[in-house]
């Protein structure tokens, strides 16, 4: 049977978070003599909150007027991972992204938490077609909530248990598999470009030229002009450049046009997030230009095979040398001399080609299992989130569990 919904607010008490004064030393203590607080980033990848980064004081507490919940309180984010839920599994306070949610006695917690799990991709949908992607307390409170009989939620619940339990034993299989595969891209190559007794030879020795973005060209950017590449447009796997949220620019003419203008097999290094993320120039986004973001190294035609260095600068080893160099405080980086002072395994361009082809053709291999996985990841997902849309509506019969499929899964 379908149950009535009732608002949240009428079933659960709803608890707005804040934020003590961080400009204020005396609002903030350590893990052991403050209360722990919680953000979205300490809620986000888990479904339990166990630890928290920061921690208040009780000055704090008064400052902003916080309360610490106890453990089994529901936390629902109403910014950024917008509906997502944990619990608490320690005594906390949280921030104002997030509110807490405790049920009355007409209300088992654990259904509770899955029929606002049930919500969630609606939620997202009306995020995403609205300016604002956030949501208020009130809001929340007005959310429709299935509201059967406590003994028959706490059926649904322990079948959903059971059930998901089942789901995300298989999609923690299937992660680990995706964790192998980039293990194994990893080695692949440390195997090709580590090894002290190499003969090595710096970077600036194989390039001709290593530059940067001018400032204040992102504000330029628009649907028409030449390619405009920015860090979201170097991928944090692999060397290809991504197209998906490529913008165009109509430059200034002049040298800072032509110092970053973009040739085919230009390699491309992130410098200021997501150091060492690095992409080659195809035939699409020649004659484009680069971000302030992002060094442009150009390789010597006769020295250095493009896709060759590229993957040496995603090596393990290379890529320590630049995290190692990068720089931090209030203006986070990796400078360009840096970058030129590199050191790589010195062999002729035959060698690098041949190189080149082999990984090119063992990383293909990777990522087309790679994709095959993460198919299956997405599809145990919509399944999951299937079964407790269905379970909390009361379209399932938990007591026979009638209508349960796992038919499309491909497991």
């Amino acid at each position: 049977m379908t149950w009535k919904s009732i608002p949240l607010k009428r079933i659960a008490t709803l608890t707005a978070g804040g934020t003590p004064s961080v400009h204020e030393p005396a609002h903030w203590a350590d893990s052991k003599s403050g209360h722990a607080w919680v953000t979205i980033g300490d809620m986000s990848t888990t479904d339990l909150v166990t630890a928290t980064n920061r921690h208040v004081s009780e000055e704090g507490l008064r400052s902003a007027r916080l309360k610490v919940g106890s453990p089994g309180i529901i936390l629902f984010s109403m910014y950024a991972s917008l509906g997502h839920t944990a619990q608490l599994g320690l005594p906390a306070a949280w921030n104002q992204a997030i509110l807490g949610i405790t049920p009355s006695a007409t209300a088992d917690v654990r259904f509770l938490r899955y029929s606002l799990n049930a919500l969630q991709p609606r939620l997202a949908e009306q995020a995403r077609s609205n300016t604002q992607a956030n949501l208020n307390a009130e809001q929340v409170g007005n959310l429709p909530i299935p509201h059967p009989p406590l003994a028959e939620q706490r059926r649904i619940a322990g079948y959903l248990d059971v059930e998901t339990g089942k789901l995300d034993h298989i999609l923690d299989a299937r992660h680990h598999q995706i964790d192998l595969l980039d293990a194994r891209q990893s080695a692949l190559l440390e195997s090709h470009y580590s090894g002290t007794n190499a003969k090595q030879i710096r970077l600036k020795h194989l390039v001709s030229r290593i530059t940067s973005g001018p400032r204040g060209w992102g504000d330029l950017t628009g649907d028409k002009g030449v390619p405009f590449i920015r860090i979201t447009n170097i991928p944090r796997r692999g060397i290809q450049l991504d197209h998906a949220d490529l913008v165009r620019i109509e430059p200034p003419s002049g040298h800072e046009r032509e110092r970053t203008r973009t040739k085919l097999g230009d390699v491309l290094i992130s410098i200021t997030a997501d150091i060492g993320s690095v992409a080659v120039v195809d035939s699409s986004t020649v004659d484009g230009n680069v971000s302030q973001h992002i060094a442009l190294v150009r390789p010597i035609k006769s020295a250095c095979d493009p896709t060759w260095l590229a993957y040496a600068i995603k090596s393990p080893a290379i890529s320590l040398q630049l995290t190692s160099k990068s720089y931090g405080g209030t203006k986070t980086g990796l400078g360009l001399g840096n970058i030129g002072e590199l050191q790589l395994p010195h062999t002729d361009l035959a060698t690098q080609e041949r190189i080149s082809h082999s990984i090119t053709d063992a990383m293909n291999s990777t990522e087309a299992i790679r994709d095959a996985i993460t198919r299956q990841i997405h599809l145990l997902k919509e399944r999951r989130q299937a079964l407790i849309t269905a379970a909390v509506a009361g379209q399932i019969d938990v007591t026979t569990a009638r209508g349960v499929s796992t038919e499309g899964v491909g497991v």
